[in-house]
C-alpha cells in the first residue's frame, strides 16, 4: 500500500508625619487581653473586604472561555503583594520585603498572612459565573467571581485588606493551584512549578492599578471607589495544537476512497512536561506570566497521545466526512480536543507521528515523524490547527515486459568435436 496524507500550515487610616499608621494599629491591636483571638475586620484587618473578578482574554483552551472571556475554573492560586508605597517614610522604615513576617504574633484570618508585603500569600480560590440577579434560571453570565475556596452562601469566607495605609497593592492568580515543593517564594518573586501531561491548560493573571492608593482599604473608602471591584484578566501561558481532518481526492477527482480512511491515533513527540511559571516579579513585572521549560533534558520529556474531548481515550470513530454524507462534497472535521503544551524556542518545532486506519481494520503509519513548521515563530495563548488532508489508499500494480534474447554467435568462435 502507498500510504499518503500531506499536512498544510497552522495556523484605611490618614497618614501621621513620621509615623506609619499600620503602626498605629499593631498598637492598638496588641491592646486586648492576651492571646486573644483577632477576628476578621478587626485587628491587622480593615473592615474593607477583598473582592475580585476576573476575566480571559485568550483563546479557548482547556480553561474554556465565552466569547466575552467569562470563565470559570476550580483551584486559583491568588496572591495579594505590596508594589508601591503609599508614603516615603514607609519605603525607608518598612521596605517592601516579601518574606517579612508579622513580628507582633497576630494573626490574619485564621493566619493565613504572615506579611504586610504579602497580604494575601497563595489563598486558594475559585473562578465562579456570576449572574444578574432578574436571571433566576442562570442561563447568562455577566461576570466571572473570584470566590475563596471552602466559602458558601451559608458559611461565606471573608478576606479584608490591611487596616493601614503602608502600601499599595496589586493581585496575581494563576491555575491549576501548586503548593509545598511546588511553590518558591523569594522575597521579590512568587513562582509555582507545574506538571503537564497535554491536556492540562495553565493560566496566569494580574489586576494592577496605577491610581493613588490602589489597591487597599483608603482607595476603596473614596467615595468614587467604593463599588469598584479589581478585574484580574488572565492569559493562558502555552499554545494549543489541533487538528482537523479533509479527505483529498483522487486522480479522478472524486473522494471515495479517502471517505474509507480515519484517524487512528495522533503522537506529539518529545514534549517537556515540566515547567515553571513566574507568578510575580517586584523588580521585572515585564516577565510576570512566562512559562519555562528545559528543553535539554531528556528525562522530562514524553511523548503525548491525542485524547478526545473531555480528556477521554482516543475513540475509534475519527473517520473522513463528506458534507451531508453525499459522499461527494469533502468536509473539515475535528479530530480529538488537541494538545496543550509549551511554546518551541524559536528556530524549533514539535514533530507529530500519525496512524491511519481504513474500515477493513488495516493500518497506515507515517515512516517518519513530521514537522509541524509554522510560517512564523509559536506565542503563548495561541491555538494552531494542523490540516490534515488524508487520500485513500493507493494499491501497488504493476505491469511488465521483458525483453527478449538478441541472438549475436559472431562473438564467441566455434568449437570442433
Amino acid at each position: 500500500m502507498n500510504k499518503r496524507f500531506y499536512i498544510l500550515g497552522f495556523a484605611a487610616l490618614s497618614l501621621l508625619a513620621g509615623c506609619s499608621s499600620d503602626e498605629e494599629a499593631l498598637v492598638a491591636a496588641s491592646e486586648g487581653a492576651e492571646g486573644e483571638n483577632i477576628e476578621a475586620g478587626m485587628g491587622l484587618n480593615s473592615d474593607v473586604k477583598i473582592r475580585l473578578s476576573s476575566r480571559s482574554n485568550a483563546t479557548r483552551s482547556s480553561v474554556e472561555s465565552t466569547p466575552g472571556g467569562l470563565f470559570e475554573a476550580d483551584g486559583v492560586g491568588i496572591f495579594c503583594l505590596a508594589t508601591g508605597y503609599q508614603n516615603q517614610s514607609t519605603s525607608t522604615e518598612h521596605p517592601i520585603d516579601w518574606m517579612q513576617q508579622i513580628e507582633s504574633g497576630l494573626t490574619n484570618n485564621g493566619g493565613k498572612s504572615t506579611s504586610f508585603s504579602a497580604w494575601l500569600d497563595n489563598e486558594k480560590a475559585n473562578a465562579k459565573y456570576g449572574y444578574a440577579a432578574e436571571d433566576l434560571e442562570k442561563t447568562t453570565p455577566i461576570e466571572t467571581n473570584i470566590v475563596w475556596d471552602g466559602s458558601t452562601p451559608e458559611a461565606p469566607i471573608d478576606y479584608y485588606y490591611p487596616i493601614g495605609s503602608w502600601y499599595n497593592y496589586s493581585f496575581y492568580g494563576y491555575y491549576p493551584y501548586a503548593s509545598g515543593t511546588m511553590l518558591e517564594k523569594t522575597s521579590t518573586t512568587r513562582k509555582v512549578k507545574f506538571t503537564i501531561d497535554g491536556t492540562q491548560d495553565v493560566i496566569w493573571g494580574k489586576a494592577e492599578s496605577a491610581e493613588q492608593y490602589a489597591y487597599s482599604a483608603k482607595y476603596f473608602r473614596q467615595p468614587e471607589n467604593v463599588d469598584k471591584v479589581p478585574e484580574m484578566k488572565f492569559k493562558h501561558v502555552l499554545m494549543r495544537i489541533t487538528f482537523t481532518s479533509y479527505p483529498g481526492a483522487a486522480g479522478d477527482g472524486t473522494i471515495t476512497k479517502a471517505l474509507t480512511m480515519g484517524v487512528k491515533s495522533i503522537t506529539l513527540l518529545d514534549v517537556p512536561t515540566q515547567g515553571e511559571l513566574l507568578v510575580a516579579d517586584y523588580n521585572n513585572p515585564d516577565k510576570e506570566g512566562v512559562a519555562t521549560f528545559d528543553w535539554s533534558e531528556s528525562a522530562v520529556k514524553a511523548d503525548l497521545d491525542m485524547t478526545d474531548p473531555g480528556d477521554a481515550v482516543f475513540g475509534t470513530k475519527h473517520w473522513l466526512e463528506s458534507v451531508d454524507n453525499d459522499g461527494v462534497t469533502p468536509k473539515e472535521t475535528a479530530v480529538g480536543q488537541g494538545f496543550i503544551v509549551p511554546v518551541p524556542a524559536s528556530g524549533t518545532t514539535y514533530y507529530v507521528k500519525i496512524v491511519l486506519e481504513d474500515r477493513q481494520g488495516r493500518t497506515f503509519i507515517s515512516e517518519f515523524p513530521i514537522a509541524l513548521s509554522n510560517s512564523a515563530d509559536y506565542e503563548a495563548g495561541k491555538s494552531y490547527n494542523v490540516k490534515l488532508t488524508i487520500y485513500g489508499p493507493q494499491d501497488i500494480k504493476l505491469n511488465a515486459t521483458l525483453e527478449p534474447w538478441d541472438l549475436d554467435d559472431s562473438t564467441i568462435g566455434g568449437i570442433e568435436l
